[in-house]
C-alpha cells in the first residue's frame, strides 16, 4: 500500500467514526437541567436530548423535543396515580419515601404507605379549650385555624375551634339595670350584653315613682301568661318596673 492510499484509508476512518457518535451526549453535557437543553436548543442545538435521556413519555411535556412527546398530547386523559405499598398525600413533608408522580400534566405525591396492625387506632384526641373535636376541618376564624390530629392508621381527625364549647359563663344586667326582652326603638339608655352567644338587653333603673300601664289591653303578670292568651305581647317598662301587655 502506497502513502497517498493510507491517507485516504485514515480520513474514511475518522470521518466514519465523527458520524457514528454525532447523536451521542458529549461529554460537556453529562446530566444537563432541561433549563440548560432549552438554551441550547434556542442558540440552535440540533441534538435529540429527549431521545439520549429517555425524555419522551416520562410524564412532563418537553416542547423542546425534536419529534412530538407524548406528555404533551392535549387529549392525553390518563391520570396519575401511585403504586402499590404507596398512598396518595397532599404534600412532600422532607420525606425520602415521598416521590412526585406525573403524567398527561398532572402530578401527585405518593408517600410510602404506613401498615397499621389490626385493631390499631390513633390515641384518643385531646382537644385545647374553645375547641371541638370533628373527622373534617370546618374551622371558620382565619386567627384559629383548625388543627390536624389525622393519622394513617386512626383517620381523620381535627381540632376545630368553638368557644361556645367550654364557656359557661351567663349574660347579666348590673345591680342598677333591668333586663328587658329588647331593647326599644327609641331608648338610647338601653344597652346589649353577650357572653357565650347568649346576648340580653338592659336598662337603667330609674329612681321615680310613676308605674307603666297597659292602656286599653290586658296587662299580664309574666311574659309565659301573656303569650299564652295572646299572639301579640309586648313589655313596657318606666321607672324600674316592668309590666307585660296582651295585644288589642
Amino acid at each position: 500500500m502506497n502513502f497517498k492510499a493510507l491517507i485516504i484509508l485514515t480520513l474514511v476512518s475518522f470521518f466514519s467514526t465523527a458520524c457514528l457518535f454525532e447523536n451521542e451526549p458529549d461529554s460537556k453535557v453529562d446530566d444537563p437541567t432541561k433549563e440548560e437543553i432549552e438554551k441550547r436548543k434556542q442558540d440552535g442545538d440540533t441534538k435529540d436530548y429527549c431521545d439520549i435521556f429517555d425524555w419522551y413519555g416520562d410524564g412532563t411535556c418537553d416542547s423542546f423535543c425534536i419529534e412530538k412527546d407524548s406528555d404533551c398530547d392535549v387529549n392525553c386523559k390518563a391520570a396519575p396515580a401511585c403504586g402499590p405499598d404507596t398512598i396518595e398525600v397532599s404534600k412532600c413533608e422532607d420525606s425520602a419515601t415521598c416521590k412526585e408522580v406525573s403524567i398527561c400534566g398532572s402530578t401527585i405525591y405518593c408517600e410510602a404507605a404506613i401498615v397499621c396492625l389490626d385493631g390499631q387506632d390513633a390515641a384518643p384526641v385531646q382537644c385545647p379549650a374553645d375547641y371541638r373535636f370533628g373527622t373534617k376541618c370546618d374551622s371558620s376564624d382565619p386567627e384559629h385555624p383548625c388543627i390536624d390530629n389525622s393519622s394513617p392508621c386512626g383517620g381523620p381527625s381535627f381540632c376545630n375551634y368553638d368557644p361556645a364549647v367550654s364557656c359557661l359563663a351567663i349574660p347579666v344586667c348590673a345591680e342598677d339595670e333591668l333586663q328587658v326582652e329588647n331593647c326599644k326603638s327609641d331608648d338610647t339608655t338601653c344597652k346589649e350584653i353577650s357572653e357565650c352567644n347568649t346576648t340580653i338587653s338592659c336598662v337603667p333603673k330609674q329612681d321615680c315613682e310613676a308605674v307603666p300601664t297597659c292602656g286599653s289591653e290586658p296587662e299580664y303578670a309574666s311574659r309565659i301568661e301573656c303569650e299564652k292568651e295572646n299572639d301579640i305581647c309586648r313589655e313596657e317598662y318606666l321607672c324600674s318596673t316592668l309590666i307585660y301587655c296582651g295585644g288589642e
